[in-house]
Parts: C-alpha cells; structure tokens; sequence
C-alpha cells in the first residue's frame, strides 16, 4: 500500500508533538541529511543529538501549506511551545520510496 507523502510529513511532525522517537527513526532514511542555516548536511544520528531535544518543549505545529510533488514535499508551519515561546519556519522534503533522505529547513519569524 502506497502512502502520500503529505501524510508522512504530518507524521513526522506528530512525532515532535508526541514524543514518539521510533517513529522519526522509521521515517528518516539511514542516509539520511538535514541542513539548516546552522547545520550543513549532518546526519541522522547527528540530527538526534542536536534537533530531538526540542521534543521535550512541548510543540504544537500547525501546518499552514503543505506542497507535494513527485518524491518532494514543501511545508509552511507554525509552532507554539509550552514555554511561550513560537516559530514559522518552511521545509523542504526530499524521500526516497516512503523514507525521508534529506530536510532543509529554513528559519522564519521568531517570538
């Protein structure tokens, strides 16, 4: 059973809300990459150590788009944190079958 893309992403994302590691670690490929204006194509395990720990604050993201095309997917979001705090950001989804193989996430609005 094929399953859109779309709907991996939004998995992905319910796995910060949730805490649920062994669902981002199903989801990202073992090749996986991430890139960021701070980080320049670290690896999965890498992206553990450095990105999971925002699990932990709590995050509620609300997707305002979410583009799909062929193997790549484009998401605008919102997220709110239990310390007050919130964030825009876009993300930039690249999958090899129903395996993510790279991010690239670029930073938007803080407060």
């Amino acid at each position: 059973m094929e399953t859109s893309l779309t709907r991996l992403v939004e998995n992905y994302f319910n796995a910060y809300e949730t805490e649920d590691r062994e669902v981002l670690e199903q989801l990202l490929s073992a090749d996986f990459t991430y890139n960021s204006p701070q980080d320049t194509k670290i690896s999965k395990a890498e992206y553990f150590s450095k990105c999971w720990l925002s699990s932990k604050s709590t995050p509620i993201y609300t997707i305002e788009k979410i583009l799909e095309n062929n193997h790549e997917v484009m998401v605008i979001y919102s997220c709110k944190t239990a310390d007050g705090s919130a964030f825009r950001n876009v993300e930039f989804f690249t999958f090899e079958e129903d395996s993510v193989h790279s991010i690239d996430v670029f930073y938007g609005q803080r407060s």
